[in-house]
């Protein structure tokens, strides 16, 4: 596995993984980019994800110590809700999807990425009424948020952004589901990376590629660090906002490129 692989991928998962950024759609880029689809880049890209992993949990540290405390025991549940349905829905559907041609076709992910970020962007004209209360988040609006976020594992789709979607239809105080879905994504990611492991020659691939592996992962350590600092610093309507633009933006990139290849 060549080094400047191992270091794009590292990248590729820090800004995507715990961002308003769809994975799947820049994962598929990436392959084009470095002109290989094979199963190697695949598991790669997968088990890069353990970086981001512990860089949530590095800088949540604090956060998540307090939820195994009897205080933080509500917010334990709410989190847990949030995160079981994507993670019982990747390991059973995403070998379905992924071997769908329809889905898997670059125009999908153009189509979902440019519908969203419209959505995104003019969210309070096409949902929000005028003066409406602000919920907390409860548990019932936590798990109704975790299943629809399973829409996430189409390309195109962003789990964060899907989160926080479902989080503005019911109303949920602004920045809640963002830092819900981000904290969320803690029990995800690991299945991404347990998923990855059981894969076939997934083992083999882990302990032969230890190295560009471990690479990847510093790699992407340190840039979700970088993410999830700017993400916290900002409001939730401008990450929200940034994040639907720049996808749209690409989708358009894309589609060119696509159109000029045919």
């Amino acid at each position: 596995m060549e080094l400047y692989k191992a270091i794009c991928s590292g990248i590729v998962n820090g800004l995507v993984n715990l961002s308003p950024l769809s994975d799947g759609a820049h994962f598929e880029i990436f392959k084009a980019i470095i002109a290989d689809n094979s199963e190697q880049i695949a598991l790669l890209l997968a088990m890069s994800s353990f970086g981001s992993l512990v860089a949530l949990l590095f800088y949540f540290r604090l956060e998540y110590r307090a939820l195994f405390r009897k205080t933080g025991k509500n917010k334990l549940i709410k989190l847990l809700l949030l995160a079981a349905p994507l993670c019982v829905a990747y390991p059973a559907l995403m070998w379905l999807i992924e071997k769908s041609p329809v889905i898997m076709n670059p125009f999908f992910a153009i189509v979902m990425m440019l519908v969203s970020s419209i959505i995104v962007l003019n969210f309070n004209q096409i949902f929000r009424k005028k003066e409406i209360k602000e919920r907390s988040m409860s548990k019932k609006r936590a798990l109704i948020t975790g299943f629809v976020s399973c829409l996430s594992l189409l390309p195109g789709l962003s789990r964060i952004m899907v989160s926080i979607v479902a989080g503005r239809a019911q109303n949920i105080k602004e920045g809640k589901s963002l830092r819900y879905s981000i904290l969320a994504s803690a029990p995800f990611l690991l299945v991404v990376f347990i998923r990855a492991l059981l894969m076939p020659g997934g083992t083999q691939f882990f302990t032969e590629q230890f190295g560009p592996i471990l690479i990847a992962n510093l790699v992407s350590f340190i840039i979700t660090l970088f993410v999830i600092r700017f993400i916290m610093k900002h409001e939730e309507e401008k990450v929200v906002c940034y994040a639907a633009w720049y996808q749209a933006t690409l989708a358009l990139f894309v589609l060119f490129f696509e159109l000029v290849k045919i």
